[in-house]
């Protein structure tokens, strides 16, 4: 699952304790330009109107690992603070055509949405994405 490429390096500051940090280095592509051309325009976090043609469980799986949450062991959900009402509608829409998952959108204070999902289709969520998580990411999903 992880790059081959990463290193663990030991930094130490004069007069201080030695700790350690990991690094890795990454390769531009034409591929990830692409993509990336995609999801920004002009600047700005979007969702393609095709959102549904891309998500497939293990994409699913990624995203959750990156954003999502387990909340008390039994709901999850999956911080978009950076998407706009109408794109996270999207996603909520490409999720139940997809998954047949249903999320809501709620305010997560002053940061903008978050996607929720109740213990029901958390449950479901969990089933979907589980065989794609490495087991040291398995704590954000309610064990079986």
């Amino acid at each position: 699952w992880a790059p081959s490429g990463i290193q663990q390096r030991f930094v130490s500051l004069e007069g201080e304790e030695v700790t350690k940090s990991w690094w890795f280095r990454t390769f531009r592509h034409p591929i990830l330009t692409q993509i990336h051309k995609q999801f920004y325009r002009n600047g700005k976090k979007i969702v393609p109107l095709n959102i549904s043609e891309m998500l497939s469980p293990r994409s699913l799986a990624t995203w959750y690992m990156d954003d999502g949450n387990l909340n008390g062991g039994k709901t999850s959900s999956i911080s978009t603070h950076a998407f706009d009402p109408k794109d996270i509608q999207l996603l909520i829409e490409a999720l139940d055509q997809n998954f047949g998952l249903r999320a809501k959108a709620y305010r997560d204070g002053g940061r903008g949405l978050r996607m929720y999902f109740n213990s029901a289709e958390s449950r479901k969520l969990h089933r979907i994405i589980r065989p794609f998580m490495p087991p040291i990411m398995r704590y954000k999903v309610a064990s079986q």
